[in-house]
């Protein structure tokens, strides 16, 4: 699903850089150089390990998540920690709805994700 994702983004965008994170990678630099390069390329990233991929995700401004969802959380609250600011970028200072919750702080959220991460961990075991 990330590779099509990606290749979807590489025709029909017009973001100035692709970024495939990706343990593998030379897969990653593969899909790279298939979608010809250029403004796409590939960096490792373990969506296992939080604190690292927090501080590869810092400075982009969207994050697609196409991990499985075992690593789902990780990668939203890797992001969040990392201040993705897409919404900010672009001026969106509302959102709709309460998915999750009521309107949280950054911290709050942090919180929240994780313990509900907790709660599906014990699920499993």
């Amino acid at each position: 699903m990330g590779s099509e994702a990606t290749r979807d983004l590489a025709q029909t965008s017009d973001f100035e850089e692709i970024v495939i994170a990706d343990l593998d990678l030379q897969r990653g630099e593969a899909l790279a150089s298939e979608l010809g390069g250029g403004r796409i390329r590939a960096i490792v990233a373990n969506a296992d390990d939080e604190v690292a991929l927090t501080e590869k995700l810092r400075g982009f401004d969207v994050v697609a998540n196409c991990t499985t969802y075992h690593f789902g959380l990780n990668v939203i609250r890797a992001a969040i920690a990392a201040q993705v600011n897409y919404l900010r970028r672009h001026s969106c200072d509302e959102v709709q709805g309460f998915l999750f919750s009521r309107p949280l702080a950054p911290e709050e959220c942090t919180d929240l994700l994780a313990s509900q991460s907790a709660a599906q961990r014990a699920k499993s075991a």
